[in-house]
């Protein structure tokens, strides 16, 4: 049988008993975020799209737990995956902003991510899976990662799949420009793929080599 939390339970996030604060963003049509945290290079922002995974720090640090042992994956070198995940890859990089733009994906291939199955209110949601031991109301998620280039720098997606749907938990962003010169392949740290030389800008132009730190020569050991 599924709960629901009683009237008057506060807000996870504003701790408001009834309604929410006015910075709360659950009081806010338009937020996109629920909180924005430092990470090594960059930020890491929190979805209002998976708040129900991920409104306490513990839910958070369940996230960070479940995604500790990634395994990782060029397309370009389209590897050969199991059914389910791979299914699940293939159509997210299917969505245009992801196939143009994804570097690398991460399986998690141990790790499961438990969360609430119930029917509380996102916001007001008490119930903590490590405690739940009726099973209408916890389920098992698996996450995966999809690292993507842009011109300025590095976006990682940290989406859930719940079974029904996609949720974006979490977007890592560290600032990162492409230097000048670089090839798309080594743009994208896919070094060993590149040619040595970049497209050229017409058809006749001349092909001019890739600055990547790659082609410098070695020392002899």
């Amino acid at each position: 049988m599924r709960h629901s939390p009683s009237s008057g339970t506060p807000c996870l996030v504003c701790a408001t008993p009834i309604g929410h604060a006015p910075t709360c963003p659950a009081d806010n049509p338009e937020a996109l975020y629920l909180l924005t945290e430092p990470i090594d290079g960059g930020t890491r922002s929190w979805t209002i799209a998976g708040a129900r995974y991920t409104t306490t720090e513990q839910r958070r640090s369940d996230v960070r737990a479940a995604t500790g042992d990634m395994r990782w994956f060029r397309p370009i070198d389209e590897p050969q995956l199991p059914m389910s995940p791979g299914l699940f890859i293939q159509a997210v990089l299917e969505e245009p902003s992801f196939g143009r733009h994804t570097a690398r994906f991460g399986i998690s291939p141990t790790r499961w991510l438990r969360v609430p199955d119930c029917q509380c209110d996102r916001w007001r949601c008490h119930h903590m899976p490590a405690d739940m031991t009726d099973p209408d109301l916890v389920m098992q998620v698996s996450i995966y990662a999809f690292v993507l280039r842009f011109s300025k720098g590095w976006d990682t997606y940290w989406i859930a799949d719940t079974g029904v749907s996609r949720v974006a938990l979490a977007i890592d962003s560290v600032d990162d420009p492409i230097p000048v010169a670089h090839t798309k392949a080594c743009a994208r740290r896919w070094c060993d793929k590149c040619p040595g030389t970049m497209k050229p800008r017409s058809d006749a132009g001349v092909r001019e080599p890739c600055a990547c730190t790659c082609h410098l020569p070695t020392s002899p050991a």
